[in-house]
């Protein structure tokens, strides 16, 4: 049985029964490439976060780590020697339904081997996102943001969850992270997707803008210790001027 781990907060299973995701077995291949895990390899699930869908169920939100060094491939490792998937666990009053979503293709975490699935947040207007946002829009940075899409219609944003930085994450999942949930209903029920986007990443705009702002600084700085040594000298002079004894003159 796959461990539940929680990231800081334990979830609210609100009128639902306590359920767990069906055993989350890492990916078997990759561009062509086998994967070979260890038979005793079973990382634990890291819960993240929930938030209610459009119809009615509640979507429980997990990640799960697998590291390179506990399996045998010629895949190109990532620098940091693991990958990350995530699991969405829905639940409504009679049943529950798990949902483990990759990279393949795109960026996009998905279920679905779709080599198109996005599209650039910075290309969409404010009104659309408005319209596709269920509770509130996504805190983002835009211009590095995508929108993921389901048979080429854009997805509802359900909510983002901040993967903070913790002993279980910093083992267990990642961190300096926040997941973007999307969802679409289908003849087969609900649909999810993720997206993610680094909260430690600087984006080009940013780091013009962090310049700038550090120039502004600098140069106030500057400006405020010139006039600062200004006072001070206009200050020393008014003050030896006090100071300064008059000669006594000779009486005649």
């Amino acid at each position: 049985m796959t461990e539940i781990l929680n990231m800081s907060y334990p979830p609210d299973w609100k009128n639902f029964a306590p359920s767990t995701p069906d055993k989350v077995s890492p990916r078997l291949e990759w561009d062509n490439e086998k994967f070979i895990w260890d038979l005793d390899y079973n990382p634990p699930l890291v819960f993240i976060g929930q938030v209610s869908c459009p119809n009615g169920s509640e979507a429980l939100v997990y990640g799960i780590r697998f590291n390179y060094n506990r399996c045998k491939c010629n895949v190109p490792q990532a620098p940091n020697n693991h990958f990350v998937d995530f699991v969405v666990l829905e639940l409504n009053s009679s049943s529950s339904r798990t949902h483990h979503l990759q990279q393949t293709d795109t960026v996009t975490y998905s279920i679905n081997y779709e080599s198109d699935d996005e599209l650039f947040v910075s290309e969409m207007s404010k009104a659309q996102i408005n319209s596709l946002s269920v509770n509130s829009v996504p805190n983002w940075k835009p211009r590095d943001a995508v929108w993921p899409t389901l048979d080429d219609e854009p997805m509802s944003f359900l909510n983002q969850f901040p993967i903070i930085k913790s002993p279980v994450t910093k083992e267990f999942l990642t961190s300096n992270e926040t997941v973007y949930l999307f969802w679409s209903e289908t003849d087969n029920g609900s649909a999810f997707k993720i997206t993610t986007q680094d909260t430690i990443y600087q984006s080009a705009d940013d780091h013009y803008a962090l310049e700038n702002k550090l120039h502004k600084k600098a140069m106030q700085q500057k400006a405020t210790k010139k006039k600062t040594a200004k006072k001070k000298a206009v200050k020393k002079k008014v003050v030896k001027k006090k100071t300064v004894k008059k000669k006594p003159t000779k009486k005649k």
